[in-house]
């Protein structure tokens, strides 16, 4: 008799979950996407914040890294005191691009040209047509940590990414 449990010894179930979330996934993204959002953290939140708390930001569903990254280039140049960024996702291939932050050159047009200057790298031989975002918003253990998972500690919130396709999909789903 076959059931679902004589299946189970020839699967993996991580890897079938994983291949899963990234068929469901868009990983739509890039640098300084929503500039308003950018601009109210800059204008609004960071002059109010008080300079001897540890700011934390958590940047759900961060795909490849541009917004958490554009995130983490305007508080190193706007925020007079310590700060912390995690960057998560449900997709575990575009965390992995994420962590390594080489990007294609046309991918990187959105960051301001002083922030390319401080913030990226020029690639050369192989990565020749590449930035790289350089070592200190990169460092795992530094300013910046990309894991797949969640935190609850971190506050404000960058979740564009995840609301967006809900509220297509809800629309959808009630016929609007």
């Amino acid at each position: 008799r076959r059931n679902i449990r004589a299946y189970e010894p020839f699967t993996d179930e991580q890897l079938e979950l994983n291949q899963v979330l990234e068929l469901l996934t868009t990983n739509e993204t890039y640098f300084f996407r929503e500039p308003r959002h950018f601009e109210f953290l800059r204008d609004n939140i960071l002059p109010g914040f008080d300079a001897r708390r540890t700011l934390r930001v958590w940047s759900a569903a961060s795909s490849t890294g541009e917004e958490p990254y554009s995130l983490a280039m305007l508080l190193m140049d706007r925020r007079a005191g310590p700060w912390e960024l995690v960057a998560s996702d449900v997709n575990q291939s575009v965390l992995d691009k994420a962590r390594r932050g080489i990007y294609r050159d046309q991918r990187t047009e959105q960051i301001p040209e002083v922030y390319r200057q401080r913030f990226c790298r020029k690639g050369t031989g192989p990565y020749e047509g590449c930035l790289r975002i350089v070592p200190e918003l990169r460092a795992p253990s530094g300013t910046i940590r990309i894991f797949s998972g969640l935190s609850a500690r971190a506050w404000p919130g960058s979740c564009r990414m995840l609301i967006s396709p809900m509220k297509s999909a809800t629309k959808r789903v009630r016929g609007r």
